[in-house]
């Protein structure tokens, strides 16, 4: 009976400490800032120096066409009573 009741608190211990983990870590981004935030600013700001630079240089290869040009075209249709 000890032994069920010790790792019944042991779980209970267990959830409770990493509700407060979460708790704590979701107080602390919303009054400091989320660090994943300032990597995708970064991120977009990279993106945006690389882009600028790749529309300076003229373009190499055109792409083609993936999908035909008569390829989803709107097509008349009649329904067929029988």
């Amino acid at each position: 009976m000890f032994k069920f009741l010790l790792t019944i608190f042991l779980i209970g211990f267990i959830l409770v400490s990493l509700m407060g983990f979460s708790i704590i870590r979701s107080f602390k981004e919303f009054f400091f800032g989320s660090p994943k935030s300032k990597n995708r600013q970064r991120s977009a700001s990279q993106s945006r120096q690389s882009s600028t630079k790749s529309s300076t240089r003229p373009q190499q290869s055109k792409r083609k066409k993936v999908i035909d040009s008569s390829e989803g075209e709107y097509v008349d249709y009649e329904e067929i009573k029988e």
